[in-house]
């Protein structure tokens, strides 16, 4: 069987949810058909090392700020001569440089992902679905991901949607820890709202005295979130870890786990958590509806009611049994819809199903 040369063309690899899928890739590609090769625009962030641990490897071009059409330019003449089969694109920067650069060298697949919602200006917003149309696909993580695509001007029939996995062998169940922390893993980010979460966990202060919250991650809004912990007086019952590479251990010792995010695409760490059999409180946006099963598998409350959110944590913690019987449905409907085996499967089904047709005329 000839292996293809399959290069994933992303904005950064820093710590993030795509940037973890990048690693997952690396990982799983079924190697005796696909080498793959991982492009940053920008610089091999935090995760770069993981990836060439892999035996994969890491290309950064290093592109400095602003629009820069030379990298088109550069990063095309690498396809060409790196004989690139498929061209994997990630989220916008990766689709602006890798796409056009893709049609540049001739590359006979190219497929995007929409990864989940990012901030645009007027110009890019109009600009990406005709930059889209350079793409064979566009894959969207979730059903609300897709939505949001076909608003954005791109065609249905270019559209596929593939939902996000994660490896249950390294998130394996372990079930909630009754006297653990409420636990969150994500960027520290305005999006992530965290904000909120502090705001609940403030309400919580007399009513559930016992609760304690841990919140793993780094990004631009942690000397706010410092802050406001100190305004809450919440300082003896709020930690901010910071980057943690153990986060399979953290949910371990977790009693439930919560998200308070404004947009979500399909979180990896909201899944994570699910495969680990924690029940989980999350907002109501974006593909956390599809992933959560209200009332099932946890609970879905409004994106900014710190509110709802403390009444729902304080609900899940009063009620331990509860919790558990939420956890093991979680583990059930992770194993079932969202294992990162079938995930990487379907990936490369479409990388097949686009070369076999081999025009873009074929494809939409």
């Amino acid at each position: 069987m000839t292996q293809l040369q399959v290069f994933h063309i992303a904005p950064s690899l820093g710590v993030g949810g795509l940037e973890r899928m990048l690693v997952d890739f690396a990982r799983r590609h079924d190697r005796a058909r696909y080498l793959p090769t991982v492009v940053s625009i920008n610089d091999k962030g935090v995760l770069g090392p993981e990836i060439e641990a892999t035996g994969t490897e890491v290309i950064a071009l290093g592109k400095a700020g602003g629009l820069r059409p030379g990298t088109v330019v550069e990063l095309s003449r690498l396809l060409k001569a790196r004989r690139a089969d498929v061209v994997h694109t990630h989220n916008n920067s990766g689709l602006i440089y890798g796409a056009a650069a893709a049609r540049l060298a001739g590359v006979r697949c190219i497929v995007h992902t929409r990864h989940g919602v990012e901030p645009e200006s007027g110009r890019l917003a109009r600009a990406t679905p005709a930059i889209a149309r350079l793409a064979h696909r566009v894959v969207c993580v979730s059903a609300d991901n897709r939505d949001l695509a076909l608003a954005s001007g791109i065609p249905d029939g270019r559209l596929v949607t593939i939902l996000n996995g994660v490896d249950l062998g390294r998130f394996d169940y372990a079930g909630p820890t009754a006297a653990g922390p409420i636990v969150t893993v994500a960027r520290l980010s305005p999006e992530k709202d965290l904000a909120t979460l502090l705001r609940a966990m403030a309400l919580l202060k007399d009513t559930a005295p016992d609760l304690r919250l841990e919140i793993a991650g780094e990004g631009p809004c942690r000397d706010e979130l410092d802050a406001l912990s100190t305004e809450l007086s919440l300082d003896d019952r709020v930690t901010l870890l910071g980057r943690i590479s153990d986060v399979a251990g953290l949910l371990t010792r977790a009693r439930m786990f919560a998200l308070s995010s404004l947009t979500e695409g399909v979180s990896l760490t909201l899944l994570e958590a699910m495969g680990r059999g924690l029940p989980v409180v999350a907002t109501s946006v974006g593909g956390n509806t599809e992933v959560v099963a209200d009332g099932v598998t946890g609970l879905l409350v409004p994106p900014s009611r710190p509110d709802l959110l403390a009444a729902a944590l304080s609900s899940l913690a009063a009620d331990p049994h509860r919790a558990t019987e939420m956890g093991r449905a979680g583990r059930r409907r992770v194993e079932e819809r969202f294992d990162l085996g079938r995930t990487i499967a379907e990936y490369e089904r479409l990388y097949e199903t686009i070369l076999a047709g081999n025009t873009f005329s074929r494809v939409g």
